[in-house]
C-alpha cells in the first residue's frame, strides 16, 4: 500500500558467536551456531530446513521484498579480522563458502522469463570488506556496508557506480558520530 519493500536477514554474526545463556533465562542460548557455516552437511540441513522453505514463501510476496541479506556484519565472527576473542569461531574461506552457497540458493529462485526474483546481500560492517572478499566473485547482486562515522573513516567513494549497486545498510544518527551529508538532509538543506 506504502509501496515499501522488506529487506530480510537470515542471520547475524552473533549466530556464529560462543553460545551464551540468556541471562534469566538458562533454557536459551544466544550463539554457538557456528557449525552451520563451518560444516557443509550442516549448512546443506540449514538451507533445506530454513532457507529453502522462506525463500518460497518469498516468492509469494517478491513485490514486497527488495533484496535478501544473508547475514549481519560476518567481520565480527571471523578469525583474523578486526580484534581476536572466542567469538571469532569461523575461518574467512568458511565464511565465504556459506555466503556463495547461500547466494546460489536465492539466485536459482527465477521469475517466468528467467530473471532473479531476488538480490543477494551481505551486511559489512566495513565498506573496505566489500573489495576485500571480492564480494563480486561470491555472487552478491547487491554490495551492502554500515557506516557509523568512526574516526578517521571517510565516506568511500566511488561506491555508487550503475554496474555495481551499493546500499548503506545501517548508519549513524546519533550527536556526536553523524554523517554530515545526512545532518544537512535532516535540517533540510540541499546537497
Amino acid at each position: 500500500k506504502n509501496d515499501l519493500k522488506l529487506f530480510p536477514s537470515l542471520i547475524d554474526f552473533s549466530w556464529c558467536g560462543q553460545g551464551r545463556p540468556m541471562p534469566g533465562h538458562p533454557g536459551i542460548v544466544k550463539g554457538g551456531r557456528d557449525n552451520v557455516v563451518r560444516d557443509p552437511r550442516k549448512r546443506q540441513a540449514f538451507f533445506e530446513r530454513v532457507l529453502d522453505p522462506l525463500l518460497d514463501s518469498s516468492m509469494q510476496y517478491r513485490d514486497s521484498i527488495y533484496a535478501w541479506e544473508i547475514i549481519n556484519e560476518p567481520e565480527w565472527v571471523v578469525r583474523g579480522l578486526f580484534r581476536r576473542g572466542p567469538d571469532r569461531t569461523v575461518a574467512r574461506k568458511e565464511m565465504q563458502a556459506f555466503i556463495a552457497d547461500c547466494i546460489r540458493r536465492i539466485d536459482g529462485k527465477r521469475l517466468p522469463d528467467g530473471g532473479r526474483a531476488f538480490q543477494a546481500s551481505v551486511g559489512f560492517a566495513h565498506w573496505e570488506t566489500i573489495e576485500k572478499w571480492r564480494s563480486d566473485r561470491l555472487g552478491i547482486t547487491l554490495r551492502q556496508f554500515h557506516y557509523y562515522a568512526q574516526k578517521n573513516r571517510a565516506q568511500p567513494a566511488g561506491m555508487h557506480a550503475a554496474d555495481h549497486p551499493c546500499v548503506i545498510g545501517e548508519f549513524a544518527t546519533a550527536a556526536g558520530r553523524d554523517w554530515p551529508d545526512l545532518m544537512a538532509r535532516k535540517e533540510g538543506q540541499t546537497l
